[in-house]
């Protein structure tokens, strides 16, 4: 996730529907998935395109049951670390994907004047004490 974290941005056009499919194929299911083929791939090299397929489906899908089984039954944590810290990091990182730049771009501005009108404020106060 770091290598998406660091060209997130809101872009527009071509730049952003390349980044959205980046940040999809970085999803942590489709990695696993990625992952379950090129392992099918590498065991059975002999086998046809739609052979290949369904195993790479099924051992996916394999993978993901027995992790889940294995972190209710066994206490194996690494089903529970996806899911209470890569998932939400990629929901953040797709969102952030999918921002509106003109949106990110007020919300920034935004908050900078509210900040400057904090720290105005704070420095009133404290020449009124004086």
């Amino acid at each position: 996730l770091v290598p998406l974290a660091l060209t997130v941005k809101p872009y527009t056009g071509l730049r952003r529907v390349l980044l959205v499919l980046y940040t999809l194929m970085c999803h942590p299911l489709i990695l696993g998935g990625i992952a379950s083929t090129v392992d099918t791939i590498r065991t059975f090299p002999s086998a046809g395109a739609y052979k290949l397929t369904v195993r790479s489906l099924e051992a996916w899908q394999r993978g993901v049951m027995f992790s889940i089984v294995d972190s209710y039954i066994y206490g194996n944590v690494m089903y529970d670390l996806a899911s209470i810290l890569l998932l939400p990091a990629w929901i953040i990182l797709y969102l952030l994907c999918l921002a509106n730049p003109r949106a990110a771009e007020d919300a920034a501005s935004t908050s900078l004047s509210q900040q400057q009108q904090t720290n105005q404020e704070e420095g009133q106060s404290k020449v009124k004490k004086e």
